[in-house]
């Protein structure tokens, strides 16, 4: 599936969560189904987005990813006041 257009001027605001996995998440390699994935991404450019005041604890080595598209890069992404700790079990 492909798409075009683009998604912009999102943000994020004071968000507390707990335990969480994927805290903070773009993934444009999106593959729901986990087989027959192509190594694609889609056309969809993302800009301004910005995330603030978020603060909790994640699940997860990896509390923030984001997974691009090469041929339409995301651009203009702001963190300001981030504050995630790892929980360990």
């Amino acid at each position: 599936m492909w798409g075009s257009g683009y998604a912009r001027n999102i943000s994020f605001k004071a968000i507390k969560f707990d335990a969480v996995y994927n805290p903070i998440l773009i993934d444009q390699y999106y593959c729901p189904t986990q087989q027959d994935c192509i190594n694609s991404t889609s056309a969809i450019k993302l800009s301004d987005i910005s995330y603030s005041g978020i603060m909790g604890t994640s699940m997860m080595d990896s509390v923030i990813n984001l997974s691009c598209s090469e041929s339409v890069a995301c651009t203009n992404i702001a963190m300001d006041n981030v504050y995630i700790s790892l929980v360990i079990p």
